[in-house]
């Protein structure tokens, strides 16, 4: 090899015949593990006319030599028939593992469909064919299967295709199935290309075609009818440059309120000779345009120039001139090997940088090349010979200096089986590691966060994981599909297909004291599930979710005849169940109320109106409560009405799509304006309204009070961003008057920002619109203590003396873990953490274990098995610089058998002679009027 370069190596075996029987990938030659892919060939008999087709391919690591397999080797098996034809197609399954569920709540069997234990050949596909050759049957894993029907007398064309949602017998042929989803197609039997087409609800599509056989005409389905197309089609011209002229595409949409509307909506693709995009225009009236996507080219054909969106009012079609525009544009500069050396942004500035070496990239962004803030820090990413990304490494000066590199590895078939993060600046390093079964589906995931009993020792394909450690595991069916989980907690679901390979229905279980009792489910009613859908197998919805039921709501869905909700009813969940037994039954889990919602669209299939689903005449207007859009002739969004008045009055977009500027329908017309810099970042925000009152007194109104504190303010805020170079925001600053605000609620005249080398938030200082920079603090509370009235949650002695937060700091550890939070009025729990602990021993690194702050308390959190907060403690200190008077506030969760929250709980423990709550301990109600406890709960969720 050349010095200084690496040396690549690919060997193959052929046999007599030129077959190649092995391929050695070697990778970077003596430092990769080889892999080696393995052909064995049927030989032709002597009459059937075939050649030699492959009969098992297999794929794995291999000794140095390249001549011994080592590890698990992934196998695919083909069977051939007499003519050369496909039959049947298997492969090797091992290395599944079961689940891991607790036995709390007794344990419920996978579904049937679930792949079985051990090693074994699983059939992944069989083919049947007609006298012809077609394929006519198709049978997959899981009994799926599908059928086409060709046309008459030739038997040339699908002009038929069926899948069948109770599956199939091994052979259909002999016992076919009956109930099947068909899609019905004819064709142009010249171009053999589809020219109308009707789904299995009667859904019609057509397509006509020009000389070339390109799309001419493509028609939708009718918005008015099944089995017809819409009245305007999309309509498609091309333009080929053969007379020096530009090449285009021009497509014309419908754009109008409904089918009978003749409005479009227009656009132009323009492309070079070699059939490159250069430019896109885009209608947004008569006569102008957006352009956009406009690229300049190298002679290789890449990208070495791209501008930004702007408007266009020139003439189009033939008369197009491919014109230089005048607005900002970005580079890019290759090296010979068409790699990308550095990017420049609008603004001409270097945006990014590569470094090559053989496997190696450094990369450098706009802040770490001359002139940034961040100058010596970088990013290093490493690939194998193989071409798999093996290691990225960052490079940090600040706010320590250390490199930290996150390294992979991999099964010879792709799948990462290993991370590690290491740094420099110590020796403690995280691993987390997945294993597989032979399919390369993961079937157990390890992270020390979210894991009992971590153990480092990397499991392979068809090894047993350790007996004691508890961490997520998957089963799947033949398909692929997942269809049951357990956590580290022993919990988790099962999910149930239909032959479709939709999902039918998932089952949970429950691992913990505080989750429901089990319930077995019942496929056919879906009582005992925890979700169930229901899909429509015959008429205008076939093949459409038209319900489905979860602990929360039940919902049925109504369709058009464009396959577009139309409306939808909902009941949802009683709030009190007397049994787990009732609950488990649907015909009793939900409330007997139905909230009902409408949908209608344009012609463009844009949503035109949406009902809000209330039904109480208090809510509603003329008996309506709806949402209606409006769209431009661009097609964005330009206004909102509904039932009780206007929303947004009206919305523009600068070229590029962004928001400009909004006009709310209050009586204030309250206007919001957006400007945004050469990079399109947001820039400014205005938001501003005449002075107000802005409607008269009446009997059902009373004017608001225009001493301070008041809601009458004109300016609401007028600020500016300023960004670093890579596109954090580094100051924001605001012009609004502070005189009309009341304290407690001045503008922050100014904020800025700095980061580490990672980007992450280091310091924020914060400038309010009061005397000497400051702001006083005004409680959420104030009304209540002014009132003499006790609060929950207690309120910090001394609060009145609180101003409002200038400064925050911030530090990470090496992982990106919050170190330490501080503000400059040290109050804990509220504006920052203190100094904090991440990690229990070599276990969690990432969950935070304790807080603590010398003037302020403590504060610690709990985890599940599963990594999930069970309680979170916090302790804070009534007056800084005080430990003597402290209140103990307590938050506790529990979590369903998913992970998802469940219930939220908050407590307060303080002592008797300051504490100010009232309230049941047990209850989750406050009584406002009993006796003085210690301990006051609310239920949050």
């Amino acid at each position: 090899p050349k010095v200084g370069g690496k040396h690549l190596r690919i060997e193959s075996t052929v046999d007599a015949f030129g077959n190649t029987t092995s391929e050695t990938d070697f990778g970077e030659d003596g430092v990769d593990d080889p892999i080696q892919s393995r052909t064995t060939w049927v030989q032709p008999e002597e009459f059937n006319g075939f050649i030699y087709r492959p009969e098992t391919y297999q794929t794995s690591y291999t000794t140095k030599d390249g001549v011994s397999p080592v590890g698990p080797v992934r196998a695919v098996t083909y069977a051939w028939g007499g003519a050369g034809e496909l039959r049947t197609t298997s492969a090797k399954l091992s290395g599944t593992l079961a689940l891991d569920r607790s036995p709390l709540r007794g344990v419920p069997p996978l579904p049937l469909d679930a792949s079985t234990q051990g090693d074994h050949d699983v059939v992944l596909e069989q083919a049947f064919y007609d006298a012809q050759g077609n394929i006519l049957w198709t049978v997959g894993t899981n009994s799926r299967c599908a059928k086409t029907d060709y046309d008459t007398p030739f038997a040339e064309l699908p002009v038929g295709s069926s899948v069948f949602v109770a599956g199939c017998d091994a052979n259909p042929t002999v016992s076919p199935p009956s109930g099947g989803l068909t899609t019905a197609r004819t064709f142009d039997r010249g171009f053999q290309k589809v020219t109308s087409a009707y789904s299995p609800a009667g859904r019609a599509s057509a397509i006509t075609y020009d000389g070339f056989a390109r799309p001419l005409t493509v028609a939708g389905p009718s918005a008015n009818s099944l089995f017809q197309v819409t009245f305007q089609p999309a309509k498609i011209e091309y333009r080929d440059s053969n007379d020096g002229g530009p090449s285009f595409v021009h497509v014309s949409t419908p754009n109008g309120p409904d089918e009978s509307s003749l409005s479009v909506h227009e656009s132009y693709d323009y492309t070079d000779p070699f059939g490159h995009p250069v430019v896109h225009l885009d209608q947004t009236g008569v006569g102008t345009w957006i352009a956009s996507g406009y690229t300049e080219r190298n002679s290789n054909g890449r990208v070495i120039r791209a501008y930004e969106p702007y408007a266009y009012s020139g003439p189009v079609r033939e008369a197009f001139v491919f014109a230089t525009p005048t607005v900002k544009s970005s580079s890019a500069i290759y090296d010979a090997l068409g790699r990308t050396v550095t990017r420049t942004n609008l603004e001409g500035g270097v945006a990014s940088s590569n470094v090559y070496r053989p496997f190696e990239t450094d990369h450098y962004d706009a802040e770490q090349l001359a002139g940034g803030k961040h100058v010596g820090a970088y990013a290093t990413t490493r690939v194998d010979g193989h071409g798999r990304v093996v290691a990225v490494t960052r490079h940090l000066t600040f706010p320590t200096v250390d490199t930290v590199t996150t390294s992979a590895t991999f099964l010879a078939t792709g799948e990462m089986t290993s991370r590690t993060e290491t740094h420099t600046a110590g020796s403690d390093a995280v691993l987390r590691w997945m294993q597989y079964d032979s399919f390369g589906r993961m079937v157990l995931n390890v992270h020390p966060d979210t894991s009992v009993n971590f153990t480092g020792a990397v499991g392979t394909v068809g090894s047993p994981a350790p007996a004691d450690l508890k961490a997520w595991r998957y089963a799947y069916n033949d398909s692929g599909e997942p269809v049951g989980t357990s956590d580290p907690r022993g919990c988790g679901k099962n999910v149930f297909y239909d032959k479709l390979g939709r999902v039918a229905a998932e089952d949970y279980w429950p691992c913990t004291d505080e989750q429901p009792e089990y319930s077995a489910p019942d496929l056919t009613t879906g009582n005992g599930t925890e979700y169930f859908a229901r899909y429509d197998a015959t008429g205008p919805t076939a093949g459409f979710l038209t319900s489905e039921s979860d602990r929360a709501r039940q919902t049925s869905f109504l369709y058009d005849s464009r396959g577009r909700v139309q409306g939808t009813s909902r009941q949802i969940a009683r709030p009190t169940v007397s049994t787990p037994a009732e609950f488990a039954l649907l015909a009793s889990r939900y409330t007997p109320h139905v909230y009902s919602k409408t949908f209608a669209y344009d012609n463009a299939n844009r949503l035109t109106t949406e009902s809000t689903g209330a039904d109480v005449d208090a809510l509603m207007v003329g008996g309506q409560s709806a949402l209606t859009s409006a769209y431009s002739a661009r097609g964005t969004l330009d206004s909102i009405t509904s039932s009780y008045g206007t929303l947004i009055d009206q919305l523009g977009y600068a070229p590029d799509g962004a928001l400009t500027t909004q006009r709310l329908g209050d009586a204030a017309h309250t206007i919001s304006s957006f400007g945004y810099d050469i990079q399109h970042r947001l820039k400014t925000v205005s938001i501003a309204r005449p002075a107000g009152p802005w409607l008269a007194p009446s009997a059902s109104y009373v004017l608001p009070a225009a001493a301070a504190p008041s809601t009458l303010e004109a300016d609401l805020t007028e600020q500016t961003i300023e960004y670093d170079l890579v596109g954090n925001p580094t100051k924001i600053t605001d012009a609004t008057d502070p005189g009309p605000w009341p304290a407690g609620g001045k503008p922050i005249t100014s904020r800025v920002f700095t980061y580490d080398d990672s980007y992450r938030l280091s310091t924020a200082a914060y400038t309010y619109g009061g005397p000497g920079g400051n702001d006083t603090f005004v409680s959420p509370y104030d009304a209540e203590v002014k009132a003499g009235s006790p609060t929950f949650p207690r309120l910090r002695a001394g609060e009145a003396h609180l101003q409002r937060v200038r400064s925050q700091s911030y530090t990470h550890d090496w992982l990106g873990n919050l170190k330490t939070s501080d503000d400059d009025q040290h109050l804990m729990g509220e504006r920052s953490l203190g100094t904090i602990i991440n990690g229990f021993g070599a276990d969690a690194p990432h969950r935070f274990q304790v807080a603590t702050s010398g003037v302020s308390g403590r504060i610690s959190a709990t985890y599940d098995a599963s990594g999930n907060v069970l309680t979170w403690d916090q302790s804070p200190c009534l007056l800084a610089g005080s430990n003597t008077d402290c209140t103990l506030v307590s938050y506790a969760y529990t979590w369903d058998e998913t992970n998802h929250l469940a219930t939220a709980q908050r407590f307060e423990t303080a002592a008797a002679s300051s504490f100010t709550g009232f309230g049941d301990p047990g209850s989750g109600t406050l009584d406002m009027n009993g006796p003085q406890p210690t301990r006051a709960a609310i239920n949050m969720y």
